[in-house]
Formats: structure tokens, sequence, C-alpha cells
């Protein structure tokens, strides 16, 4: 077990070139909650909060981790490898592409103009409200969890969008390493 913030423990990772999962759990702000974040040569490539009460998705990815970095210091234990985990990180040929992309980017939904009240009446609400929170920060994924929705789902309500001209999808690289991000 250590103890120690996200960004000490970030910077040792690095440091070491880690591999493998850590979590962490804590009770607040709202509900009791847990952590889980995937190191492979030391860089972040996945992470997730989720409620210990009833298993629901709360964060993914940067949200996930510029919100664990904000609570200070805590406890943090080591976990094995799942065998899929580790086929994944240590043999490529069982990385098919769509695995590979999540593990090297994430997607950003961002708008390319505004659409009147009027132009979106003919939207499904879900429609309306994935555009509303498209504001060029959010992930798909934290767009998921806000609506509480199957991440499938939004990713079709956003190529719909895109294919109105509305929206574009932009990939960006995953590159946490050390404390680069959080603020």
């Amino acid at each position: 077990m250590y103890n120690n913030d996200l960004t000490g423990l970030l910077r040792m990772s690095n440091k070491t070139r880690a591999n493998g999962v850590i979590s962490t759990k804590g009770i607040g702000p709202g509900e009791p909650w847990q952590a889980h974040l995937t190191f492979f040569q030391g860089q972040v490539i996945t992470c997730h909060v989720w409620s210990s009460v009833n298993g629901r998705s709360l964060l993914t990815d940067y949200e996930a981790l510029h919100w664990l970095a904000n609570l200070g210091y805590l406890a943090w234990n080591q976990e094995a490898f799942t065998p899929q985990q580790t086929s994944l990180l240590f043999d490529d040929s069982q990385v098919d592409d769509s695995q590979a992309a999540l593990l090297q980017s994430y997607e950003i939904p961002r708008r390319l103009r505004q659409v009147e009240r009027a132009g979106m009446h003919s939207w499904s609400r879900k429609h309306r409200q994935v555009f509303a929170l498209v504001d060029g920060r959010r992930s798909t994924e934290r767009i998921a969890v806000i609506l509480c929705q199957p991440l499938k789902v939004v990713e079709i309500i956003l190529h719909d969008l895109q294919s109105k001209g509305v929206i574009v999808v932009d990939r960006i690289a995953r590159e946490w390493r050390g404390e680069e991000g959080i603020a």
C-alpha cells in the first residue's frame, strides 16, 4: 500500500516505468467510490472511477485523473493484472485495431457551428442533450457518464451530429507523464 497524492504517484510510476494496476477508494464527495488506474511503462493508459454502491461509472480518463489529483493524499493498493490486461499490454498479437486505438487516444467532440433552436426542433431529445454537452473539452466517455447513457449510444449520436456538419470529433493522444495535464 502507498500513501501519496496522485501527482507523486504519477511521478514515481514514470521514473520506474511501472506496469500494473493500482486502486484506491473513498467516501465523498457524494457517494462511496472506487478508482482503478492502469499503467504501462510508467504512463496511465486507463483511469476509471465508479460508485461503490451500485457500480455506476462516475468518471473516466482525463476527468477521473483531474478529480483524483484534487483529492490530495490517498491510500493506493497495487493489484495483479488480469490475464486479459496482461495480453493486451504485453502481447501485441492480441491487440486488435480498436483496442490499440483505445490505449493510445480518446475522442473529444467540438462544435463547428452554433445551431438555432428552430434548427434543433427535428432532433431527438438525446441528440439535443449530447449537442448541449459538446464543448471541445469533454470526452465522449464523460458525456456518456453525465447523461447516464451507454458509450455506444453517445458515439452513434455524435456520429449523427458529425454527419449533420455541426460537430467534429477529434482524436487526442493520451500523454500522461509525470504531472503533465494536472493543474
